[in-house]
C-alpha cells in the first residue's frame, strides 16, 4: 500500500464464525488494528457464520465457506435428514420400496454425490470471485491457517489457494498477517501452501517454528516474526465483581480440550480422552481441599464444552455437595466476558493456545498443559517454561506440583508476565503498521 493510495476495504479470511474464541481474539484484532491505522476503511470478514460475525465484531460479513454460503443462499439452512423418537429417518427412501429399489436409489445417490459436491464447489468458487470485486486488499490472519489436521489437503490448504489464486486473478493485494504453520502430512497440502504463500505481497509469521516450516515451502528467510495477534488486542473495561464468587475463596480457572476426543478430534482414543478428564477432575477435587472454588472455561464453544459435561460428571459422581457448591457456573460467550472473568480469578490451568494467551493479557499466571508445539514455545518465549507440562506425560502429581510453585512465585510470575505482554503490544504495533500501515509498500517480495 502507497502512502497516496487510500485502501477503501480489506478482506478478512480465517477460520472465523466456528464458535472458537482464539480466531475471535484474532479477528477483533485485526479489525481494532485496520481501524487504527486506516479510518473509515471498509472492512469485510469472510466467516463460516456471517451472522454471528456480524453480531460479535460489527464488520459486514459474507461466507467463508461452501456449507455457509449454501446456508445462506437457500434462506437460512438446508435440509438434513432428522431421525424421530418413535419414527423412521426421515428423508430415508420410503418402506414400500422393494429392496431392489431401494439398492438401485443408493446406487445413484452414491454415483451422484460426487458430481453434486463438483458442482457446489464451483458455484461457491463463483461466488466467492464475486465476493472479492470490491476488495482491495485480502488478509489472511490466525493461527490455524496452515494446517491439514481437519479436512486434510482439501481443508485449510486447498482454501488458502482458491482464496488467494481468486483475489490474484482480479488483481488484488494479498497479505498474511501472523499466521500460524503446522507440520503438513500429505504432499498435496504442501503444494496448496507453497503456491498460496507464493501469491502472498507480503508476509508475518507467529512463531519461529511457524516462520521455519514457511520457509521449507519457500517464504523468505527475512519474512517477520512476531507474537501472536491477540496480544494487540485492546484491553476490556475493568470487571464488575464476579457473580457467586465468595470474597474468602479465591477462584482457579481451567480451561478444558477435547483431547482425542472423537466428537472433536480426527483421531480417536477414548483411554486417552477418559485418562484426561479423570486427571481434571482430581485436580479440581484438590484445589476444592485446598480452599479454592474451580470455574472449567471453553475457548471451543462447542467441543470445550463437552469435555467441562464430563469433567462435571466425573466430579459430581464423587463429591456432588461440593461439586454444586464450588464449580462455578460462569459464562463467557465473548472474548471481553472471557478475558474480565479471568481478571477475576486467581490463576489459570490452560490446554488451548489462547486460554493461556487471553489470561496473559489480563496479568494472570499459568500452567500450561501443552498439547501443540506453539504452547510450548509460547511458554518458553515468556519464560514460563518451569510451569509447563505437555498433554501426553500429564500426570496429577506433576500437575499439582507445577501448580505449588506457581502460588509461591506467583507475584513475580505476573510481574514478568505484565512486562512480557507490554514489549509484544509494542512489537505487534510495529509489525502491523509495517505489513498494513498507509506507508507500507506493495510488492514485498515472493517466495
Amino acid at each position: 500500500m502507497r502512502a497516496d493510495e487510500r485502501i477503501r476495504s480489506f478482506g478478512l479470511v480465517g477460520n472465523y464464525g466456528n464458535l472458537n474464541l482464539g480466531d475471535e481474539a484474532t479477528l477483533a484484532s485485526v479489525v481494532e488494528v485496520l481501524h487504527r491505522l486506516h479510518p473509515g476503511a471498509r472492512i469485510v470478514a469472510f466467516s463460516f457464520d456471517p451472522a454471528d460475525t456480524r453480531r460479535r465484531h460489527g464488520v459486514e460479513a459474507r461466507p467463508g465457506g461452501r456449507d455457509s454460503w449454501a446456508a445462506e443462499i437457500s434462506g437460512g439452512g438446508t435440509r438434513r435428514a432428522t431421525r424421530h423418537a418413535d419414527g423412521p429417518t426421515v428423508g430415508a427412501p420410503p418402506s414400500q420400496l422393494s429392496s431392489l429399489a431401494a439398492g438401485a436409489l443408493r446406487r445413484a445417490m452414491g454415483l451422484f454425490g460426487p458430481l453434486k459436491e463438483l458442482l457446489l464447489e464451483i458455484a461457491f468458487t463463483g461466488a466467492s470471485f464475486s465476493s472479492l470485486r470490491d476488495i482491495d486488499v485480502l488478509v489472511v490472519s490466525g493461527g490455524g491457517q496452515i494446517a491439514d489436521n481437519f479436512g486434510g489437503a482439501f481443508g485449510y490448504p486447498y482454501s488458502l489457494l482458491r482464496w488467494c489464486g481468486l483475489a490474484k486473478l482480479q488483481g488484488k493485494e494479498v497479505l498474511f498477517l501472523n499466521v500460524g504453520v503446522s507440520r503438513l502430512e500429505f504432499g498435496l497440502s504442501r503444494w496448496f501452501v507453497r503456491r498460496a504463500l507464493g501469491l502472498a505481497d507480503r508476509r508475518s509469521f507467529r512463531d519461529r517454528s511457524s516462520k521455519k516450516l514457511a520457509e521449507d515451502l519457500g517464504a523468505r528467510e527475512d519474512d517477520p516474526v512476531g507474537p501472536d495477534l491477540a496480544f494487540r488486542l485492546d484491553l476490556p473495561p475493568a470487571p464488575a465483581e464476579a457473580p457467586n464468587r465468595p470474597a474468602s475463596r479465591p477462584v482457579v480457572a481451567i480451561n478444558a480440550f477435547p483431547h482425542y476426543d472423537v466428537r472433536y478430534w480426527p483421531q480417536d482414543q477414548p483411554l486417552v480422552y477418559r485418562k484426561y478428564v479423570d486427571i481434571l477432575s482430581r485436580f479440581a477435587l484438590w484445589l476444592f481441599d485446598e480452599g479454592y472454588d474451580v470455574w472449567l472455561f471453553p475457548t471451543q464453544l462447542r467441543a470445550d464444552s463437552w469435555v467441562i459435561a464430563d469433567v462435571r460428571k466425573a466430579l459430581h459422581a464423587v463429591d456432588p455437595v461440593r461439586t454444586e457448591q464450588r464449580l462455578l457456573d460462569w459464562s463467557a460467550p465473548d472474548v471481553t466476558s472471557l478475558m474480565q472473568r479471568l481478571a477475576n480469578v486467581e490463576a489459570v490451568v490452560a490446554t488451548r493456545f489462547h486460554g493461556l494467551i487471553l489470561g496473559f493479557m489480563v496479568g494472570r499466571a499459568a500452567v500450561a498443559i501443552s498439547n501443540q508445539t506453539k504452547m510450548t514455545d509460547l511458554m518458553r518465549d515468556v519464560g514460563q517454561e518451569e510451569f509447563l507440562l505437555t498433554i501426553d506425560e500429564l500426570e496429577l502429581a506433576a500437575l499439582i506440583e507445577r501448580f505449588r510453585q506457581l502460588m509461591r512465585r506467583r507475584e513475580r510470575v505476573e510481574a514478568e508476565i505484565a512486562a512480557t505482554v507490554a514489549a509484544y503490544r509494542e512489537a505487534l504495533a510495529d509489525e502491523c503498521e509495517r505489513l498494513l500501515g498507509p506507508a507500507s509498500g506493495p510488492g514485498g517480495g515472493k517466495p
